[in-house]
């Protein structure tokens, strides 16, 4: 059977967790800076607030993976991603000792 497709506002893996009952952690990127009402509206989803991110309009919240399309459906929401570790890589560090000269 074919995977079925994030809805547009949702990028990521989100597949398995659709399927599960579990909460996921996501980054929700709004269509303005995160605010008291912004919030109320991901927590009537069962969000729950982790941190605010306003430099980038968004904020991270865990919430019901099975509420992430119903979320991402409202026109307050640019988009929504999974809240993932980010790290460097050998080559991403050597490229930037190079640009700096060190």
């Amino acid at each position: 059977m074919a995977a079925e497709p994030n809805p547009p506002k949702l990028h990521g893996d989100f597949e398995s967790a659709r399927r599960s009952s579990s909460s996921v952690d996501v980054i929700v990127h709004f269509t303005t800076s995160p605010n008291e009402k912004l919030h109320a509206l991901v927590a009537r989803f069962g969000g729950e607030l982790l941190h605010e991110l306003t430099l980038i309009d968004s904020a991270a919240y865990r919430i019901p993976a099975k509420k992430l399309a119903q979320l991402a459906a409202r026109p307050e929401v640019s988009d929504i991603a999974l809240d993932q570790i980010v790290s460097t890589t050998p080559s991403s560090m050597s490229a930037a000792v190079l640009v700096r000269g060190d």
